[in-house]
């Protein structure tokens, strides 16, 4: 990423570039870091699915029993941390957090999803507890869920050989105020 003196454009980018990810597979930017709050702070990795800077919103999805999802009922905030090496680009996102069981998106991430992928979604308390004639009877669908984080902040930090370039910006209700930050 080259480095700007223009906060609009930085942001711009940066958005471009996270909004890419979910269709390329190549790029690490596709598999940010989530952070959410249970007793303690808690970081994963998880496989970005959607996208949006017009809508705002960064989007995942996980099992039904996963720690995250206590977590985010709990403090309904995600971080988010994207890191670009060939670039020398670290995003990093919050916002409030929700989850979807049901619906138009979720019935559309389930869809989007492999089908080999799907089976992660099994209850591994029903695979211990039936006979492989019996899984087949067992809808993984119900283990599905998205996380959507509504993203309100964003800090950007571009790296090069000569210096630290930092910006954040913070959303105010109709659009982002982006400002110079001493890394």
């Amino acid at each position: 990423m080259s480095h700007t003196k223009d906060l609009t454009m930085i942001l711009h980018r940066a958005w471009q570039l996270i909004e890419q990810s979910p269709d390329d597979k190549t790029t690490p930017l596709r598999t940010p870091v989530l952070g959410t709050r249970g007793d303690n702070y808690n970081i994963r990795m998880v496989v970005l699915r959607e996208a949006s800077s017009k809508h705002r919103y960064l989007r995942c999805h996980t099992h039904i029993q996963s720690a995250k999802i206590a977590h985010i009922k709990q403090h309904p905030t995600a971080n988010w941390l994207f890191y670009e090496p060939t670039l020398r680009i670290q995003i990093r996102t919050r916002g409030p957090t929700r989850l979807e069981v049901e619906g138009i998106l979720v019935n559309r991430l389930w869809q989007q999803a492999h089908p080999s992928m799907r089976l992660a979604y099994l209850d591994p308390h029903s695979v211990k507890s039936h006979s492989k004639e019996k899984l087949s009877h067992i809808d993984p669908r119900e283990n599905f869920v998205a996380i959507e984080t509504l993203v309100e902040h964003i800090d950007i930090l571009e790296i090069s050989d000569t210096s630290l370039v930092r910006s954040t910006f913070h959303w105010d209700g109709t659009c982002f105020n982006g400002q110079w930050v001493t890394p």
